[in-house]
């Protein structure tokens, strides 16, 4: 039997993709992202934080918020915070896509 889909309570997803610069690899910037793992966590509205990699090189970084403003709030923030970090080198600024929505709908496992 297949669950019904719900609409969610509410909450939002930030949504980064991204391609490395050449030379870089996953693992740089997995230790590059450490500071800003520790500092996220602690943001107001922070919910959960995925990293995924696909097989075409793209970064796929997906921040769950409990609202939109706190997504949005933060990522102005971290780019200030975080201005002079290492990960600004090993990404290759040109491919970077970058959103907040608004979660619109749920379906539960």
């Amino acid at each position: 039997m297949t669950k019904p889909m719900t609409t969610a309570p509410g909450g939002a997803i930030e949504l980064t993709t991204m391609h490395l610069t050449p030379g870089c690899t996953l693992e740089d910037f997995r230790n590059a992202n450490r500071p800003i793992d520790t500092w996220i966590v602690k943001q107001p509205g922070f919910v959960s934080r995925t990293l995924a990699h696909d097989g075409d090189g793209v970064v796929i970084d997906i921040v769950t918020w409990t609202h939109e403003a706190a997504g949005e709030a933060s990522a102005k923030a971290l780019m200030q915070v975080f201005a002079d970090s290492p990960i600004h080198d090993i990404i290759a600024q040109r491919t970077v896509f970058w959103t907040v929505a608004p979660i619109v709908q749920t379906t539960p496992a």
